[in-house]
């Protein structure tokens, strides 16, 4: 939390995180800008992610067809895994 409290003063555009529950973390302290979840998130964690008003990324159609139902209005962002050794 107190790296996210000295980066406010840099004006991030967003941060990211690897889980719901490090997203939820933010938004308990009051982070308002927009926090990307960079792993996979399974539709059990759905529900709490867009509660806490987090940014999945989906790389399978299949995950994003399934945010969409669940979440129609609710924001994500394409994931495309290029690979370490392009």
């Amino acid at each position: 939390m107190f790296i996210v409290r000295a980066l406010e003063s840099l004006d991030p555009i967003a941060y990211g995180v690897d889980t719901v529950a490090e997203g939820a973390e933010l938004r308990a302290v009051e982070i308002k800008r927009p926090i990307l979840i960079f792993t996979s998130i399974l539709p059990t964690e759905f529900r709490a992610a867009a509660e806490a008003r987090l940014t999945p990324t989906f790389g399978d159609p299949f995950a994003i067809a399934a945010w969409c139902d669940a979440n129609p209005h609710a924001e994500w962002q394409l994931a495309i895994d290029t690979g370490m050794h392009r």
